[in-house]
């Protein structure tokens, strides 16, 4: 695994901080270079779904998990790393979840910020074997049988 990691580092331009002692506390560091690149992978993405003019909200997802494939090996040295909460932090930051926001809309949005980050960090666990396209359509399965099932997870007496 050492040399995933060390390949997959080099590969990203990921230098870890020269005070790193091999314990986790040294990633919580914001200037950690993971964060930053995450950050500006982050924007370049909704910077160009955001300027593609055949983007439509039905294809946010397979455009982010499009994203996620092609930079793989960033994305699986932070979740090696145990720094997924970059990718959920950076998503929050996009979709505008604040402290300032009604507790109703920062629910909704956190909601969303947890199930994505979450989805895309169990397919980067799996060694993310489905397609983007795959992935999207078992995401979207998902949800249309979680909503048309809603009413089995209240029984009445």
């Amino acid at each position: 695994m050492g040399s995933f990691l060390s390949s997959a580092t080099k590969q990203c331009d990921i230098l870890c901080p020269s005070s790193f002692s091999g314990s986790t506390s040294s990633f919580t560091t914001p200037a950690w270079p993971s964060a930053r690149h995450a950050r500006f992978l982050i924007k370049t993405w909704t910077h160009e779904f955001e300027s593609d003019p055949d983007s439509q909200p039905w294809t946010v997802f397979e455009s982010l998990f499009c994203h996620m494939k092609k930079h793989q090996a960033f994305y699986e040295v932070l979740h090696t790393t145990g720094r997924d909460n970059v990718l959920r932090t950076s998503l929050c930051e996009k979709i505008g979840l604040t402290q300032e926001l009604a507790n109703e809309e920062a629910y909704r949005k956190a909601f969303f910020a947890d199930g994505i980050s979450g989805w895309i960090e169990e397919w980067i666990e799996r060694g993310m074997p489905e397609t983007p396209g795959e992935l999207n359509e078992s995401l979207r399965r998902y949800v249309d049988d979680v909503l048309s099932n809603l009413n089995q997870l209240f029984v009445r007496p």
